[in-house]
């Protein structure tokens, strides 16, 4: 699979896959003007606040990032992600369009 979108969803999740898979790599682009928190969920209609991320980077403002993991980010239910301005399980608020990712996995 591979995706590129706008990340700009707060309450609900761009939703990637509804099935199991690995994430491999992650392009993330931050042109907020401040750090913005990207999140992964296994789950396929997670809701900030309530719903534990499994993965979470933080990117400093107008930054862009390459993660990338050998073995992959697995997911077992659904692959959904999310960008927001706060760290951890909080909902924060929503960074707007000036966020994109492209995520590679199987």
């Amino acid at each position: 699979m591979v995706f590129q979108t706008d990340v700009d969803v707060v309450m609900n999740g761009d939703v990637l896959t509804a099935s199991s898979g690995r994430v491999y790599s992650i392009k993330f682009v931050n042109g907020h003007g401040g750090a913005t928190y990207l999140k992964m969920y296994d789950d396929k209609a997670p809701v900030a606040g309530t719903t534990d991320p499994i993965f979470i980077f933080r990117a400093d403002n107008s930054t862009t990032h390459f993660i990338v993991s050998k073995t992959g980010i697995k997911f077992s239910t659904a692959c959904s992600l999310n960008a927001s301005n706060a760290g951890g399980s909080s909902a924060g608020s929503d960074p707007g369009s000036t966020c994109s990712y492209n995520l590679f996995g199987s």
